[in-house]
């Protein structure tokens, strides 16, 4: 794997306007994202995991375009892509990919799939419709599809072959990047398997770089290099796969972990547990974000917020007390 970043990001900060009233005045805002800086090496897998409101998919729309920036920085092999025109996103989108968490949703029930997996090369004038369907064929088949799956529509294939499709299209533009956005969440777990692996192809044999964005944690474990906890728009910890599962730090990250069921069985200690709900995004708490569920916290946490510091070798954590 290449040490060199392919994506970093630095200090981003991303806020949804709250409207109310007739006219639709802005009365507020929700922090989804609120400095947030990582870096993905070029060939590697990067896990951001957290609870649903977390921020993680806002994280992944803002790295490729799709949500503004309010602040902070994302550059892709050195290069600022705040503030690109549209023409400029549209010249770097065959770099830069998404996978949908709902494959039958980003597909047009009335296309063809090998139709939908092959728009975008003729969009970008990478593709003739003579060498068309041979392109999209191979990558089909990549992708564990059929050449004779061409000619079907969605609504005749699985969920799990949905994905694939969606993988299809995603890579058929030879991407360096993609954003895959809870992709197996709506998968049966036979099939969560299948596409983990392909994720995992995909990367040893053609280089692919993903952010990994997901609330499975056993998943993240098996497939990722690197992974960042997100709570309330923050990260709150970050470091190699083997690190942070080994012995988390953040008692967020322990309280995820506790939560995930075992063989073993049993029943957590209550001091590794969060309490109660996730707070208000458009009103955080004062402090610590965690500290109202936090079993550890302290007046300190109430008070002042913690930095996301490092604590050993690449291990940052956002807490007093870790």
């Amino acid at each position: 794997m290449n040490n060199t970043p392919l994506i970093e990001v630095n200090h981003l900060k991303h806020d949804f306007p709250i409207k109310d009233g007739l006219f639709g005045q802005t009365t507020g805002q929700v922090y989804a994202v609120d400095d947030v800086s990582f870096s993905i090496p070029a060939g590697s897998i990067f896990g951001l995991v957290g609870e649903s409101g977390s921020g993680k998919t806002t994280v992944g729309r803002a790295l490729l375009g799709l949500y503004s920036i309010t602040e902070g920085s994302v550059r892709y092999r050195g290069r600022e892509l705040v503030g690109l025109s549209r023409k400029q996103w549209h010249e770097l989108r065959p770099k830069l990919q998404l996978v949908f968490q709902d494959p039958y949703s980003s597909l047009n029930p009335r296309i063809r799939v090998g139709d939908a997996i092959g728009e975008a090369l003729l969009e970008h004038k990478l593709a003739t419709p003579d060498t068309l369907r041979q392109r999209v064929t191979a990558i089909m088949q990549t992708c564990g599809l059929s050449a004779s799956d061409y000619d079907r529509f969605p609504h005749q294939f699985s969920g799990g072959q949905r994905q694939r499709i969606g993988i299809a299209r995603a890579l058929i533009l030879q991407p360096d990047f993609i954003v895959a956005d809870e992709p197996i969440s709506a998968l049966d777990v036979s099939i969560q398997a299948q596409i983990i692996n392909l994720f995992a192809d995909l990367r040893d044999n053609f280089g692919v770089t993903f952010l990994f964005i997901s609330h499975d944690l056993g998943v993240v474990e098996h497939l990722c290099d690197e992974v960042a906890v997100m709570y309330l728009g923050q990260i709150v910890e970050r470091a190699s796969r083997d690190v942070l599962f080994a012995g988390p730090r953040h008692p967020y990250t322990q309280a995820l972990l506790a939560a995930v069921p075992t063989l073993a069985g049993g029943v957590p200690p209550l001091s590794t547990l969060a309490r109660g709900e996730p707070a208000n995004p458009a009103e955080p708490p004062s402090g610590c974000r965690f500290h109202p569920r936090c079993p550890k916290a302290d007046s300190r946490c109430q008070r002042e917020a913690p930095q996301l510091r490092a604590v050993g070798s690449d291990i940052f954590v956002r807490c007093h007390y870790a």
